[in-house]
């Protein structure tokens, strides 16, 4: 198979630079067009994500030149990166009051999915990989639209015992309903991943909905808990 690496043909752009800083890595990053067709390659958004599945850092880069000169200074360990092209400069994810947004691979592979109706060229790519003390290069694989984004859609189904549940009330409301919430953690880890929170109505205390669906979430492919 051949493979189109996208970096520029100066020799100075595909040398991957040794004088890193002590006790980090250095990262160098190329992408690899090869199942695009004749999109352009403008405004390379790339999102790293720490081993916990938050977002640790954001680069921007107007062009594929600047992004092969990039030394992309990292501290070793797991990362997940994810390569947004095409959808212009001032593309942003959903931020909170912090100056780097608080959001997870989950919440961020669906809002790429939902956004990618707005912009007729958009690429993405997905690359995990173990960032070790040193220099690396690494290829990140671009597909049109969301398809670069490697993530999967899980629907929470919650069995009752029993269908005969109490009246209660809500604090918002009057309305019986029924609270479902799943803690979803990554393998080994501690770390909440992401929380889905749903009501349905019970009628009279008796569940008719068996087993329950408390919803669905948009998780990042790999193992996890409950």
């Amino acid at each position: 198979m051949l493979a189109t690496v996208l970096t520029g043909c100066d020799k100075e752009l595909h040398e991957i630079p040794t004088d890193k800083p002590t006790d980090e890595a250095v990262v160098t990053v190329s992408l690899n067009k090869n199942h695009t067709q004749n999109e352009p390659l403008n405004d390379v958004h790339l999102y790293w994500f720490n081993e916990t599945d938050k977002l640790y850092k954001q680069d921007y880069y107007s062009s594929m030149e600047e992004l092969a000169r990039a030394r992309i200074v990292l501290p070793e360990g797991s990362y997940t990166v994810f390569a947004v092209l095409n959808v212009g400069e001032d593309f942003t994810v959903p931020s909170s009051r912090t100056s780097l947004p608080d959001i997870d691979l989950g919440s961020f592979s669906k809002y790429i999915k939902d956004q990618e109706v707005n912009y007729a060229n958009m690429l993405t790519g997905t690359l995990r990989n173990v960032v070790k003390n040193g220099t690396q290069l690494v290829y990140v694989d671009l597909e049109p639209k969301s398809n670069g984004i490697e993530s999967a859609t899980v629907q929470l189904l919650l069995t009752i015992p029993s269908p005969h549940l109490p009246d209660f009330a809500t604090k918002a409301s009057s309305t019986t309903a029924l609270r479902g919430t799943a803690f979803i953690f990554k393998k080994d880890s501690k770390q909440l991943f992401a929380m889905k929170a749903s009501y349905a109505k019970t009628g009279t205390g008796v569940l008719t909905e068996s087993p329950y669906s408390i919803g669905n979430l948009s998780l990042f492919k790999g193992e996890y808990g409950r």
